[in-house]
């Protein structure tokens, strides 16, 4: 109520997460544990919240589940089939504020129970209100008979897939039919007579989310704030945030999250990258389309060379010419403007219906005002400038040479006397130098200062038009190279019979050269974009696969959140010994980091001088966590020479199960016969300052604290920031604090670098000294626990904790579970895996991830993306198309005299235009090598800059399908350019062509 007058929020409605069973009703041995998700199906539908979710509002004791699970029980959607929906009333009454258990009593009086629910008790059966109950018992446990409507493959948005198996229900019904079901559970369980409304008011206040443990809103203009650029979807954030609270109330007891946003935080990078990607497109797409019209008005002008001179001849002016082409100019961009302007409404709502549903996006069917001005622009400015030549070659041109009808452009010559006293300035060389000035001031002064600053699209545009500069020039450079390519591929491209016309084919390179060159330009700088950007893109969406990969470090992975909450060590390897799944390899088990423990406050590593005092987290796998893990991901820098390494993948050396085989088997080159303790491996006391911590003092025997060093896996990170290596003693300081009197004890332990590794899956390692703070330190479980009870004695010496309460575990708390599956493993196997698993989880807060299931779901976007760069080859091509034409009629009209020549000497039509068709594949398959060439280098530079600065593993993805489909539309735009260019003289007579006609 208290959000109803918040304008930006359209509404808001609560969701509750309980962890329970569910069981075939039919077949009750097939059962399995499931998250419960009750909500309110209709009024979400209403807020748009889950708003592709494709499967319908449920109504009383319906319910739709992940799929895997009933395929998994054995229950089939939508045929009426119905299950158990098994819920523990302990944990409803936990999650809403109560104490059913009596803080940790296993038994509870049936009064106190009731007192819980706040019923009266006074009036009713005191014999019956003081009868106990164990509150873990049956007794406490009801099962909801459902029938199952969907199964549910894919959560859509309606709730995050990290949740694993689930079983959605309607709040409306849902709490109506658990207090029917509570009134007969006290019923049998007491002789106490409880009134039916008091139950069900206990859980219509629950249903009216005064309880909920989480509540869903949606806002106004939701779009727009997504979409805002740069800090101005923050700020719009911050706006309605601060709304919400001050209509709350600053006390009020609720944290409030904007997950959506925060996720498209995340790929932050992947939208940056992408919108200066499109950009370019659009440069370059504009490039092309200048010089078509470069070409096109070019063409005009020569072709009406005759009738400009008339004119000229008759007292028209330069200016009048120059209206006249520019009116010609605009007579081609306004109807192109409009024209082009609805091709691309109706494109456009032609993808709003193919790509809508995939981006499960409602895209608005208008567009921005922004993009029609900035569309007509370029519209308006691309003829103005392409005309500035064409202009120029109208007035250059004599009356005498513009008279003469057989005068041809490409066999004049030209001569030009300039006086020195009149040379000046160049503005060639000028626009040159300028250029270079820009371009190094970008590169080492803007760049570099917009990525110290943070402003990642600032410094993403500089480097995208770096990379479109160097396609550019290497582009313009290639050119040169061009004549010789174009006669290796007409040597390889004719045969047979029509080998006797290589002679005259190179002969129509060489003379259409000058003219052909604008074609050949267009080509490879279109191809090698494409091919740059649809590598880089590529590049992008693996590295996304490979780092969710190298995230979670194997295929599957069990995730406990705290050290209260850790994983069923025991009960899993139980699972494991007794199903023995064929598609596991092998699995493994890390400890939470001993920071996290309870008493340990942190845990910090450095050498033997305490300089510079690093505070990383120390944990412990399992010996054969490599054959559980994603071995490709791991890169050691280091390793000790004088160990023998009992195991090896290729060259790599398990360092991690020689912490296990070759435990205290280091010795450095300092140590001999004597060994020397050194001071600083002691605890000893620090002088407490006013006000400050005060450092306990420990009664140590150094001797053992040093013969008893700890091996460890170090990162890169700390050895460059530390200067170690492998012959470096190294020294663990552990922070032990009850936070209680601000004291504080430390452990020291000697510790001995194993091998120091760049990467390594599932953990945090790096090689930047920037990366040491925080990293992970591999030891063993043996020496892990050997610091576990060490710190535990220190607290319970300490005396201001009850020593009762500080007990030593039989194992370490496993936060991360990793098994690594075979790849001939089916989603069926895998998810009958996850599902056995998911019997273990105390509560929702426990996750499973299946990785290749995120990576097959973050390819998605990739495949769209790849077919826009088909898209956008689709319209290059054609722009080049449409050059080549051009530039192929002009050809055969300037010299139709020699197209009339080899017919008379006994060539037929259909072997004149083959001439022709060689010619244009010539050129064009030599582009398609250069610009694939120029694409493929200065993509592969970029892959390996990335690469190296995200320190993932060298991988290059060659865009396939798109240079296919480059292939193909170039081949077919060569041979119907320069067939249609010659069709129509080959239908003339010879005595015509021959008169020019």
């Amino acid at each position: 109520l208290r959000l109803k007058y918040v304008t930006d929020v359209v509404g808001t409605t609560p969701r509750w997460y309980f962890l329970g069973g569910i069981t075939n009703r039919e077949f009750q041995e097939n059962k399995t544990s499931v998250l419960f998700l009750i909500t309110n199906t209709e009024e979400e539908r209403q807020l748009g919240i889950g708003r592709v979710f494709k499967h319908r509002p449920l109504g009383e004791a319906e319910t739709h589940v992940t799929g895997s699970i009933l395929r998994d029980i054995g229950i089939r959607p939508n045929r009426g089939d119905r299950v158990l929906l098994n819920f523990n009333l302990t944990t409803i009454m936990d999650m809403v504020g109560g104490d059913l258990s009596g803080s940790g009593d296993t038994n509870a009086t049936v009064g106190g129970f009731l007192e819980q629910l706040g019923i009266d008790t006074r009036g009713l059966n005191q014999s019956a209100l003081n009868q106990t109950v164990d509150p873990t018992s049956s007794a406490f446990n009801i099962d909801l008979d459902y029938a199952v409507v969907d199964a549910v493959e894919f959560p859509d948005g309606k709730f995050p897939s990290a949740l694993g198996n689930v079983a959605l229900m309607d709040s409306r019904y849902t709490w109506y039919l658990l207090s029917r079901a509570l009134i007969d559970q006290i019923t049998r369980i007491s002789a106490a007579a409880v009134s039916d409304e008091q139950v069900r008011n206990f859980f219509s206040n629950i249903s009216s989310g005064t309880t909920s443990l989480q509540s869903l809103g949606t806002m106004t203009n939701r779009l727009h704030r997504y979409t805002l650029a740069g800090d101005a979807s923050d700020y719009e954030f911050i706006h309605v945030t601060n709304d919400i609270f001050e209509a709350l109330g600053d006390d009020y007891p609720v944290t409030l999250t904007i997950p959506l946003k925060m996720a498209m935080g995340i790929i932050k990078f992947l939208k940056l990258f992408l919108d200066q990607i499109f950009n370019g497109v659009i440069a370059v797409l504009a490039l092309l389309g200048a010089l078509l019209i470069f070409s096109l008005m070019l063409s005009n002008v020569e072709e009406k060379t005759y009738e400009y001179g008339m004119l000229r001849a008759l007292g028209l002016s330069a200016t009048n010419l120059i209206q006249l082409l520019l009116t010609t100019a605009g007579f081609f961009a306004v109807p192109g403007i409009a024209l082009g302007l609805l091709a691309a409404f109706v494109l456009f709502g032609i993808m709003i219906a193919v790509m809508g549903p995939v981006v499960a996006f409602d895209i608005p069917p208008n567009f921005s005002l922004q993009a029609v001005l900035f569309s007509a622009g370029i519209g308006i400015v691309l003829p103005i400038i392409s005309n500035i030549l064409p202009i120029r070659r109208a007035l250059s041109s004599t009356l005498r040479d513009s008279l003469d009808l057989y005068h041809q452009t490409f066999a004049e010559t030209t001569v030009t006397f300039t006086y020195l006293s009149r040379l000046g300035i160049s503005p060639a060389q000028t626009i040159v130098a300028l250029t270079f000035v820009i371009l190094g001031f970008c590169m080492y002064y803007l760049a570099p200062m917009a990525f110290l600053y943070g402003n990642l699209s600032l410094f993403l545009t500089i480097l995208l038009f770096l990379m479109l500069g160097m396609i550019l020039g290497l582009s313009v450079v290639s050119i040169t190279i061009q004549p010789f390519l174009e006669r290796v591929i007409l040597h390889l491209l004719v045969w047979g019979r029509d080998r006797r016309f290589k002679h005259m084919v190179r002969k129509n390179l060489s003379g259409h050269r000058p003219r052909n060159r604008k074609t050949a330009l267009m080509f490879t700088i279109t191809l090698s974009f494409l091919i740059f950007a649809g590598a880089m893109f590529s590049l992008q969406a693996k590295n996304i696969s490979t780092n969710v990969e190298m995230m979670l470090g194997s295929d599957i992975v069990m995730t406990a959140p705290a050290v209260d909450k850790a994983l069923k060590e025991m009960e899993i390897r139980e699972y494991f010994n007794t199903t023995k799944h064929s598609i596991v390899i092998e699995y493994s088990f890390a400890t939470f980091p001993l920071n996290n423990l309870r008493y340990i406050e942190k845990t910090d590593f450095s050498n033997l001088a305490t300089f510079p005092d690093t505070r990383v987290s120390v944990l412990a796998v399992e010996r054969q966590y490599l054959e559980s893990a994603y071995r490709k991901f791991f890169y050691v820098t280091r390793t000790d020479p004088d160990i023998k390494y009992s195991k090896h993948y290729g060259t790599t050396p398990d360092v991690f199960r020689s912490l296990y085989d070759n435990a205290g088997e280091a010795r450095l080159s300092i140590e001999s016969e004597t060994i020397p303790v050194p001071v600083d491996l002691t605890t000893g006391p620090v002088e407490s300052k006013p006000g400050g911590s005060r450092h306990r003092v420990l009664t140590v025997d150094p001797a053992a604290l040093y013969n008893n060093y700890i091996d460890v896996v170090v990162p890169e990170a700390l050895a460059v920031k530390s200067s170690l290596d492998t012959d470096t003693a190294l020294r663990l300081e552990i922070y032990i604090s009850t936070n209680k009197y601000r004291t504080y004890t430390t452990l020291n332990y000697l510790a001995k670098a194993r091998a120091f590794a760049k990467k390594a899956p599932g953990l945090t390692m790096g090689s930047y000294p920037s990366m040491a703070t925080g990293s992970s330190h591999i030891i063993t479980t043996d020496q892990y626990m050997r610091i576990l009870r060490k710190a535990n004695e220190v607290v319970r010496a300490e005396g201001s904790v009850d020593p009762e309460t500080v007990k030593d575990p039989d194992r370490p708390p496993m936060q991360r579970l990793f098994v690594r599956v075979t790849s001939e493993a089916t989603q069926g196997e895998i998810e009958t895996l996850i599902n056995g698993l998911r019997n273990f989880i105390p509560d929702e807060t426990t996750t499973v991830m299946d990785t290749r299931k995120m990576v097959a779901m973050a390819s998605v976007s990739g495949n769209l993306i790849n077919i826009f760069f088909i898209v956008v080859a689709v319209i290059s091509i054609t722009l080049c198309f449409f050059v080549l034409w051009i530039s192929f009629t002009s050809n055969i009209s300037e010299n139709s005299w020699e197209f009339g020549v080899i017919r008379s000497l006994g060539l037929t039509g259909w072997q004149t235009i083959r001439l022709y068709v060689y010619e244009a594949l010539s050129i064009v398959l030599a582009c398609l090598l250069l610009g694939t060439l120029i694409g493929f280098l200065i993509a592969i530079t970029l892959t390996l800059q990335m690469n190296q600065f995200m320190e993932l593993p060298f991988g290059f993805d060659f865009p396939t399908p798109l240079f296919l489909a480059c292939v193909a539309l170039s081949i077919l735009t060569a041979f119907i350019g320069s067939y249609r260019a010659a069709a129509q003289m080959r239908k003339k007579d010879i005595a015509i062509v021959l008169r020019g006609g």
